[in-house]
């Protein structure tokens, strides 16, 4: 069955559309040549290995275009978000390996980097709204029934489900556990944040904080595989935090003045860029420092994600260069996936460290050796690229 044309796609080119979907989409007519690409693609097996090459190119250079395959044999279906780029490549690998080798496919699918990024000083009632929208996230009643379940079960079992009765049960119990510890410090950990954004915080607060950081442990035990510790960090948690009064979290705070959050987000920024700047060679900062530039970006992240939720839709709201730039980005959400894309990188390198500390092969005071090559190089160039061009709105 041929795909029906999206109006995106007849947004882009309304004369050569039909001709263009029709090859690539459109289906088998019994002689393989005059099929379309797909169909044509789906009984070659060899062309497993092109595809599979095709989704990693893409992964690497854009997250943001993903290719999602099924394949069982000598049977592939493929999905491609809509998106004539995605297109093009499969058209000019049709075309011969020569070609495709031709190209760097990282000037296909790379936008060029916002001009400008846009921190704004949060208005109190937005900030207000989002504080209580992500307490009641975190402290749904099923939900921290949930954690309590699973911390139990890891303290006493370790990582292992009691009783699976296949090996299939097992995998999906753990992967369901993974993924519970891994949403469930993320959540945390953004509610923590608007903590810190306030101008002082209550005795429960601070002891959240001290949650926060105990569950990420756990969270790093987790994904390394590490029973041991998983298990002794779940009855850490379970012992020191069982009166910990979820509730009381947001009945009191105090909010900065404009003026006082625009200080500290200033700071916030100064640190990230004095930090940065002493990174000249590998082991010039520590990796406690290398963190703190993590949690920095972090955090001005999420200060943008609240203005990006926002009702008055930044989308829209007239920037410093409406032009955006080279290629005309200018949205808000471009500079949000921007920045959490260095804030990912640089997770890895900091899950890293995390997992030799957790081992003891090192401490949090050893120098770090980023950049360690040419990758953590160019995160660093990005990084500063951000700082470059951060504008602080009021």
């Amino acid at each position: 069955m041929t795909r029906q044309p999206s109006e995106h796609y007849k947004a882009w080119h309304p004369v050569n559309l039909p001709k263009i979907l029709n090859l690539v989409f459109g289906p088998a007519t019994g002689k393989q040549k005059n099929g379309s690409i797909f169909a044509r693609r789906r009984n070659m097996t060899k062309d497993l290995r092109v595809f599979e090459w095709i989704k990693q190119t893409v992964n690497n250079f854009d997250k943001r275009l993903t290719f999602v395959f099924f394949g069982r044999q000598k049977r592939l279906g493929i999905a491609i978000l809509p998106s004539p780029i995605a297109i093009l490549i499969v058209l000019l690998l049709d075309t011969g390996p020569s070609l495709a080798e031709s190209l760097h496919c990282s000037t296909l699918i790379r936008k060029p980097p916002p001009s400008e990024f846009v921190v704004p000083v949060p208005a109190d009632q937005l900030f207000t709204t989002q504080l209580k929208t992500n307490h009641a996230t975190v402290t749904e009643s099923s939900r921290l029934q949930k954690m309590r379940n699973f911390l139990y079960q890891i303290s006493s079992e370790g990582l292992i489900t009691t009783d699976p009765t296949s090996g299939n049960e097992l995998k999906i119990a753990r992967k369901q556990l993974r993924r519970f510890i891994l949403e469930f410090r993320k959540d945390t950990s953004i509610l923590r944040s608007f903590f810190y954004f306030l101008k002082k915080r209550t005795p429960e607060q601070k002891d959240f904080n001290n949650f926060v950081r105990d569950f990420g442990i756990l969270k790093d035990y987790v994904i390394m595989d590490d029973e041991l510790g998983a298990r002794k960090t779940a009855a850490l948690i379970l012992q020191t935090y069982s009166t910990l009064d979820y509730a009381k979290l947001t009945e009191a705070y105090t909010l900065r003045t404009q003026k006082q959050f625009k200080k500290y987000l200033s700071s916030i920024i100064a640190t990230t860029q004095s930090l940065l700047t002493k990174i000249s060679a590998p082991e010039s900062i520590t990796i406690h420092e290398l963190h703190q530039v993590r949690k920095n970006l972090r955090d001005l992240l999420r200060v943008m994600q609240m203005q990006g939720k926002s009702s008055a839709d930044p989308l829209s709201a007239p920037l410093a260069d409406p032009a955006g730039g080279p290629g005309g980005y200018s949205d808000y959400s471009y500079q949000i996936s921007y920045l959490q894309n260095l804030n990912s990188r640089l997770g890895d390198v900091c899950d890293n460290n995390a997992a030799r500390i957790l081992r003891g092969e090192i401490t949090k005071h050893n120098k770090s050796d980023f950049p360690a090559n040419d990758l953590e190089q160019k995160l660093k160039d990005d990084i500063q690229y951000f700082l470059d061009h951060l504008i602080l709105k009021k």
